[in-house]
């Protein structure tokens, strides 16, 4: 069932959604959108854990591939501060943007390995 007080507590915290919750949002988008005739869907940030991709493959499907766009810190330095000027987010704060640049990183370093050893993945 969706909880959108977890949702909000994961969003507030800036730590990945509960796998559980993340497969249900993401059941309910798909059943809500008409899927004939598309070859696909693009899921932007998605998975975020290494335990998203299990839960995703027993849920909904296990036939994807990733796309992994990855590019140098200062590009990303860059590119968080000139979206810092109109996003109105705390933690795009100059101060604070190397040390998330830092975090994403080691965060989503096992993810990208984990879904390299088990699907066809294109990095960018």
């Amino acid at each position: 069932m969706y909880h959108p007080v977890c949702l909000s507590k994961s969003m507030e915290k800036r730590v990945p959604v509960p796998p559980m919750l993340a497969m249900e949002l993401l059941i309910r988008e798909l059943e809500s959108k008409p899927t004939r005739d598309k070859p696909g869907i693009l899921l932007d940030g998605f998975p975020r854990s290494v335990q998203q991709p299990d839960a995703f493959e027993q849920q909904i499907t296990n036939v994807y591939s990733t796309i992994i766009m990855d590019c140098s810190e200062d590009n990303l330095l860059q590119r968080l501060t000139v979206r810092a000027k109109s996003s109105g987010r705390e933690d795009d704060d100059p101060a604070k943007l190397r040390d998330r640049i830092n975090k994403f990183s080691e965060s989503d370093k096992p993810v990208w390995e984990l879904l390299s050893a088990r699907r066809t993945t294109y990095k960018y």
